[in-house]
């Protein structure tokens, strides 16, 4: 009997779409997310909670660890999505997407619907947390954009082993 190749699939142009548009709608929030600390301001409750005094913030090395912080977490963040955009990219003609794909980018993307959150909220300014809620809000629809894809995934594989199994067993279950 011949040996059974699980089904891999690409994505269709309409997913790709959606989930391009979702991710450079993330993108503009994550850069309106790290430019607020330097432009509007952190709260005192934020710097009282990372033990900075407000009072002399011009020369306190604290607080350029603190922007230096943000900025390192903004780049990482943006390298991941980056990534994940290549990957997608990728996806359309020439690799293929299985179950690992699907699931280590939802868990990826649960993750970062949770990081505008990762510190207490009361330290956040409302601008902060307005542009974290919608950051939330996009990693939770692309979320859900990849677990439809998974149940889209799942559908195709059942089909394609059904088919593989009437043709190389001669009948159907």
């Amino acid at each position: 009997m011949p040996y059974y190749q699980k089904y891999k699939t690409h994505i269709s142009k309409n997913q790709f779409y959606i989930l391009i548009s979702l991710l450079a709608l993330m993108t503009l929030l994550l850069l309106i997310w790290v430019l607020i600390p330097f432009t509007i301001g952190v709260s005192e409750q934020y710097l009282k909670a990372n033990g900075i005094n407000p009072n002399n913030i011009k020369e306190n090395q604290e607080v350029q660890n603190l922007e230096k912080l943000t900025l390192l977490s903004y780049i990482a963040n943006t390298l991941v999505v980056l990534f994940f955009l290549v990957y997608l990219i990728f996806i359309i003609k020439k690799l293929k997407a299985g179950y690992l794909f699907f699931f280590s980018w939802i868990v990826i993307f649960i993750t970062f619907s949770f990081i505008p959150f990762f510190k207490d909220v009361a330290i956040l300014t409302s601008i902060q947390l307005g542009v974290g809620i919608c950051l939330s809000i996009i990693s939770w629809l692309i979320v859900f954009v990849l677990i439809y894809m998974t149940i889209i995934y799942w559908m195709q594989r059942k089909a394609h082993y059904y088919e593989w199994f009437v043709i190389h067993k001669g009948k159907a279950r």
